[in-house]
């Protein structure tokens, strides 16, 4: 789905025993160039990112926050140039609030992206990005 005009793009259908995590590698046929993937922790897979990069889109997800990944560089807005596999990767820390009918909630959240110059796509402009979703 895209987000900021709702259209569905692609679906895939099939038993829920598989769940969602099984049937997204299938919906990367529809990406291009130019395209950013917003994906949840749940699809933080080396396998998955690679696979959309190789489309020439790029991803911007979430990653547990206790997930290891190596400072290659460090940026001046925070975030650092690591590496998922053979992709480079920007990692970004930051806390963001959700709000809900049931109240709001702030949590420390780890994005991985494959835009990594921290000039063009500054770590808040991304965190507002990934809100998004």
């Amino acid at each position: 789905m895209s987000c900021g005009t709702r259209t569905v793009l692609d679906a895939v259908f099939g038993p829920t025993a598989n769940g969602e995590t099984f049937y997204a590698p299938s919906l990367v046929r529809s990406l291009r160039e130019g395209m950013i993937v917003l994906l949840d922790r749940n699809f933080a897979v080396q396998a998955l990112v690679e696979a959309i990069t190789g489309t020439g889109a790029h991803v911007l997800v979430r990653v547990k926050e206790h997930r290891r990944l190596p400072v290659l560089q460090r940026f001046p807005d925070g975030s650092y140039l690591s590496r998922l596999g053979a992709v480079a990767v920007r990692v970004v820390d930051c806390e963001i609030t959700v709000s809900t009918s049931q109240g709001r909630r702030t949590a420390t959240y780890r994005l991985v992206t494959t835009l990594t110059d921290s000039q063009t796509h500054p770590a808040a402009e991304l965190i507002r990005l990934y809100h998004e979703r």
